[in-house]
């Protein structure tokens, strides 16, 4: 436990934390701690850290961790939703966005107040092989999956994502449907921005709702040791944001916390932690990794790291926690909390030893294997002292228009090589960046950005000669349309998976598009009872 803000969420627990649920995703050699209140990987019954690994092992990675998302509004207006440990309060609530503000509504609350939903791929293909069978019963997880929204509550008709057998667009689990997860064993849990106050950062509401799967493999690689986190962050509200960003916000305590480094790496867009020297001690937070402590880290899968920024628990201001929305925006965006920047060498403090006058978006970018390089532990740059860290990596800005939705895929990742000498700590850093370069290689090619609410399945072929697109190019005005009558789902997204476009549509021989997006290349994915189709359409303004 951390002494340091012990008492202060002691006091604020009552108010954030009551009604939030939790589980515990432990499918491989990872138990990571999830929440229905976006705070992941911490123990919020006893204020401890959540991510322990080995499973079973008593060591702890990860403190805690969570998404913090921002924007500028048309007013210039600052709009931002974030956790970290709930000291002030909370900024975003369990259960879908409601249009109407129903959420004490009573078929709300039954429905949304435990909105966390555990579910295995065995428990999945047990449901295709018997739903039709004399006595079944289908399992709690599947029948109570989220996959649309109430009627009454303001709720958003489509969900969770599942596999709709029938193409109707409702999830009926007693007739074959069934949830679309990923991995051996998957969390997913819904929450949005807008049923109250922010208290934990006093930001203005976004009206966002965000869906967390949380998923993980049981094998004999590194995926053993991996969780998987993949979002998707819907605008539910009126406001269009041009310049939306996302961060991934956490406080690593590698074993004992005090005694850490963090860096990051552009080339795999990760954030990482390692120990500081080659042992890493017993704390008053528990058992330390002993020698030869790993390294950790989280990449982002699909989109390119814009900024890394890091501040230290107990250091003085603007170098620790951010207290107030335009603290939190500052990390986000490459600064200090008080908005002055950072500079390459040293702490990134231009007052530091080390520091030289150039500015820069990400802190600690060298290998503190190779001299020269910029880390925490280089003699050229200054060699930092440890502590607890904290930190935060944004992602590239885009656009999200009312009503769109945009996914993100993270992999936590861990590395520690056999061995027991003095240079071991910094070798696992090598092997962390190699494990992140070989998970985006798998990613790339188990998935293709799909942000489906939901999939159909069918025995007949959907043939892309039989769905005419024109005019291509196009300057956003666009048409499908059909050989037959058709129905299902469009969704179009940018090359980025961003999604710009959803509609679903039924007994149609065409579809009219209008797009307002930037000039560029984007994606149509067609699905119906038939199949996927894939194109491609190019919009010049």
């Amino acid at each position: 436990m951390k002494n340091s803000i012990q008492l202060v969420i002691l006091f604020t627990f009552f108010y954030l934390f009551v009604g939030a649920q939790s589980t515990d995703l432990a499918g491989n050699d990872v138990s990571a701690r999830i929440n229905t209140n976006g705070v992941l990987f911490m123990k919020t019954g006893v204020l401890n850290a959540g991510y322990e690994i080995p499973k079973n092992s008593g060591l702890n990675a990860i403190f805690a961790a969570s998404l913090w998302c921002s924007a500028v509004d048309a007013n210039g207006g600052l709009r931002l939703a974030a956790m970290r440990f709930g000291q002030q309060g909370a900024d975003f609530f369990e259960g879908p966005y409601s249009l109407t503000n129903d959420y004490t509504n009573s078929s709300y609350v039954s429905t949304y107040g435990n909105s966390i939903w555990q579910i295995t791929a065995f428990e999945i293909q047990n449901h295709i092989t018997n739903y039709t069978s004399s006595g079944y019963i289908v399992p709690t997880a599947i029948a109570s999956w989220p996959g649309n929204g109430i009627s009454g509550a303001g709720v958003a008709q489509n969900l969770a994502p599942f596999i709709d057998l029938n193409n109707n667009g409702i999830y009926e689990p007693s007739l074959g449907d069934y949830p679309d997860i990923r991995g051996d064993i998957a969390v997913y849990t819904i929450m949005n921005d807008a049923a109250g106050l922010h208290t934990e950062t006093d930001g203005d509401k976004m009206e966002i709702e965000v869906h967390t799967m949380a998923y993980q493999y049981l094998t004999n690689d590194y995926r053993n040791r991996t969780t998987y986190l993949h979002y998707r962050v819907f605008n539910r509200g009126t406001l269009g944001y041009s310049n939306f960003k996302l961060g991934m916000w956490w406080d690593p305590d590698l074993g004992n916390p005090q005694d850490d480094y963090v860096g990051c790496d552009t080339l795999t867009n990760m954030m990482y932690v390692y120990n500081a020297d080659n042992n890493d001690e017993l704390s008053s937070s528990g058992p330390g990794y002993g020698l030869n402590p790993p390294a950790l880290g989280i990449s982002s899968l699909t989109k390119k790291m814009e900024y890394f920024t890091y501040f230290t628990n107990g250091a003085s201001f603007p170098y620790t926690d951010p207290l107030s929305a335009p603290g939190y925006y500052n990390f986000m965006n490459g600064l200090w909390a008080n908005g002055t920047q950072m500079y390459y060498g040293g702490t990134g403090s231009p007052s530091s030893p080390g520091s030289t006058t150039i500015p820069t978006n990400y802190l600690f970018p060298g290998n503190p294997n190779i001299p020269y390089e910029w880390s925490e532990s280089d003699t050229v740059y200054g060699v930092n002292q440890p502590g607890d860290r904290r930190g935060v990596m944004t992602l590239e800005a885009e656009s999200l228009p009312s009503g769109a939705f945009s996914c993100y895929d993270f992999a936590v990742l861990y590395a520690r090589e056999p061995g027991n000498n003095v240079t071991n700590h910094k070798t696992n850093v090598n092997a962390l960046k190699n494990i992140a370069a070989i998970a985006k290689t798998d990613f790339d090619a188990e998935w293709t950005y799909n942000c489906n609410l939901y999939t159909t399945l069918g025995t007949e072929k959907l043939e892309e000669s039989s769905i005419g697109l024109y005019p291509n190019p196009s300057d956003g005005q666009f048409t499908l349309a059909f050989d037959e009558t058709l129905s299902g789902e469009l969704l179009i997204t940018d090359m980025t998976g961003r999604s710009v476009y959803h509609e679903n549509f039924y007994n149609q021989n065409q579809i009219q598009v209008q797009l307002s997006e930037k000039t560029g290349i984007y994606l149509l994915s067609l699905s119906t009872a038939k199949g996927t189709i894939i194109k491609k359409i190019s919009i010049q303004e």
